[in-house]
């Protein structure tokens, strides 16, 4: 220290002590001011800045991935929609065509019932006919007994034929 105390060697360095020392402590006083005032400020806007940068692109790499399990759950949701229009789809044409086939089954048994109904109604009238035609046979046929038998035959013998006639017409029916 007796180095530094003797005036002549800092002297002839050109550097004077108390000029010194006041620099030092300006110095000093000039970094503490800087950083309490400047440099943490500064430092404290930087974090946060770099804060906020993370914190954005963070929430957007979550909205990304937000955004494809949302594309994904919408083509999910397509894809169910699709299918079940299909079945749908498919649903409705075969109710359609077990409907047609309904359909064209009660026609036919409804045309089976008419041509039934048409054909009983032939026999019918066929067979009413038959009975008419009949009769008149029996009138026109009994006539042409009545005639023939005024010419050849008696009353009594008439009234024998005529009983034993009817008597057998009577069985055959």
């Amino acid at each position: 220290m007796s180095f530094f105390m003797e005036g002549n060697v800092l002297a002839s360095l050109g550097i004077n002590l108390p000029v010194l020392l006041g620099q030092i402590v300006n110095f000093l006083v000039l970094l503490f001011v800087l950083k309490k005032f400047i440099y943490n400020p500064i430092l404290k806007t930087l974090d946060e800045r770099s804060k906020l940068i993370k914190d954005g692109a963070k929430a957007a790499e979550d909205n990304l991935k937000k955004q494809a399990e949302i594309e994904t759950k919408e083509k999910e949701v397509l894809k169910k929609a699709q299918k079940q229009g299909d079945e749908l789809i498919k649903k409705a044409k075969d109710e359609a065509l077990n409907l047609k086939n309904d359909i064209l089954v009660e026609a036919k048994k409804e045309a089976e019932k008419v041509a039934e109904k048409q054909k009983k109604e032939l026999q019918d009238e066929f067979i009413k006919q038959q009975e008419v035609l009949k009769k008149q046979t029996i009138d026109i046929s009994t006539q042409i007994a009545k005639k023939i038998m005024q010419e050849y035959l008696d009353e009594g013998r008439e009234k024998n034929i005529i009983d034993k006639q009817l008597k057998m017409l009577a069985q055959k029916n």
